[in-house]
């Protein structure tokens, strides 16, 4: 049955009721058209508003973007400019606004004051010259979410404003079609990943972890987790749920692997693993891992390593890290080049194979010891990349590095990460996310 696509990412005030942009859905070709047919529809408007007092700013915010635009309409992109850009970067992804005046620490002064359109107008060109320049998906990832805000509240814009929004999505598609032939002409290059986790040939004698614990919330990444370990008998001592049981799928994809990588069966519950393999569940109603209910039960537990695997864009706190000597964090990201947010699908984008890095948790978003690392193939067409392909590949290296772990008596040390080496990304925009996954229709017919 034909269904009609539509671009629900660019309407209402965006400034007050903020885009999320987590786990978006895909919708091939169809949901690019509807993004089109969006922008053209809303610069199609008629404008009558022209007070020149719309355009004016005179905040600290606002010089800070102008001395930028003139950085990087003269290609001047020092280390103190890119560091500067990419903090305000950071400020808008998080808070998806422009705060007139920020501290020392990069919080607002007013969190009140952030609706002046023409300090989101400038940053855009600011983000456009970024990317033209560069070619950092980060600075496109923002272009397009500051586009979404800018065309939603485009009946609110001066004449003046209005007319560089024009001129901006027309450099907007031009960046998303350069992007599109260029995924098409170059294909990844894959090594020989095989896969840890695979099925089993004999059913392999359980090996309680003691002292080890896995923290997940009920998610499709916690279903892999949990069933790649009991399939390759490492039995956590106790489980930890997050929060209440989701609607689960109805199809059963239980025994099947890719790669010698073991799908999750999204069919069977979190719980049902468990129970078949006698693991106990400490229960907690919060989703929220830094909850005084989800310590409580940390607490009760006294594990020396936890297996983290909340809910995603959580960030774990400095007193929940404290709790216990080891958060064990699989991060589906190359780390240090990948560090942040929906990493997989900006290495598909940048044509490099997917890899996913074991870390332990620090205060800082995947900053800490990395453990093991490891690439694998890019996933085919038709599957689920968020749900089975993402949550699949970080389950394979957890049983490796658990494995490791088993028979070396301590978990290795890789190597410790300096923080000024890598790159940040933020949860990526849906068309950038349809750009990736298209990609692997050419890839996988290759």
């Amino acid at each position: 049955m034909n269904h009609t696509v539509s671009y629900d990412y660019a309407s209402g005030d965006l400034l007050e009721n903020r885009n999320t942009y987590f786990y978006t859905k895909f919708h091939d070709k169809a949901f690019l058209t509807a993004w089109h047919t969006q922008r053209e529809q809303a610069l199609a408007e008629k404008h009558a508003i022209d007070t020149a007092a719309s355009d004016l700013d005179s905040s600290p915010t606002m010089h800070m973007i102008d001395v930028l635009h003139k950085k990087m309409s003269e290609h001047h992109t020092g280390h103190q400019t890119i560091q500067t850009l990419n903090r305000l970067v950071q400020r808008f992804e998080v808070s998806k606004r422009l705060h007139s005046r920020y501290n020392f620490n990069w919080r607002p002064v007013d969190a009140t004051d952030y609706k002046n359109w023409s300090r989101y107008v400038r940053f855009a060109e600011v983000l456009n010259l970024a990317y033209a320049i560069t070619l950092s998906l980060p600075y496109l990832n923002a272009l397009l979410k500051i586009m979404d805000t800018l065309t939603a509240a485009y009946g609110q814009l001066s004449e003046s404003q209005s007319s560089r929004v024009q001129s901006l999505a027309v450099s907007e598609r031009g960046h998303v079609d350069e992007l599109c032939l260029k995924l098409e002409r170059q294909p990844i290059e894959e090594s020989a990943a095989i896969g840890q986790s695979g099925l089993a040939l004999a059913e392999p004698v359980p090996i309680k972890l003691k002292g080890i614990l896995l923290l997940a919330a009920q998610t499709a990444r916690s279903q892999a987790y949990i069933q790649a370990l009991i399939a390759n008998g490492l039995y956590p001592e106790k489980v930890i749920l997050l929060g209440e049981t989701p609607s689960l799928e109805q199809q059963s994809l239980a025994n099947t692997s890719w790669h010698g990588v073991l799908l999750p069966n999204l069919s069977e519950s979190i719980s049902q693993t468990c129970d078949r393999a006698n693991i106990e569940i400490s229960r907690c109603s919060s989703v929220d891992v830094n909850s005084e209910e989800c310590a409580s039960c940390i607490l009760d537990a006294e594990p020396s390593v936890i297996i983290y695997s909340g809910v995603g864009g959580q960030i774990v706190s400095e007193h929940t890290l404290a709790l216990a000597p080891k958060f064990l964090h699989m991060h589906s990201g190359w780390l240090p080049q990948y560090r942040g947010s929906t990493t997989l699908y900006y290495a598909l984008l940048k044509k490099e194979q997917p890899g996913v890095t074991a870390l332990f948790l620090d205060r800082m978003i995947d900053t800490g010891p990395v453990v093991a690392q490891k690439h694998y193939p890019i996933p085919p067409f038709s599957m689920d990349v968020d749900r089975v392909y993402d949550a699949a590949i970080r389950a394979d290296l957890l049983v490796e590095v658990l494995r490791n772990y088993i028979s070396a008596g301590e978990f290795p040390s890789l190597f410790d990460q300096h923080l000024d080496e890598g790159d940040t990304y933020y949860v990526i925009h849906p068309i950038l996310k349809h750009l990736a996954i298209l990609s692997l229709k050419k890839d996988n017919a290759s």
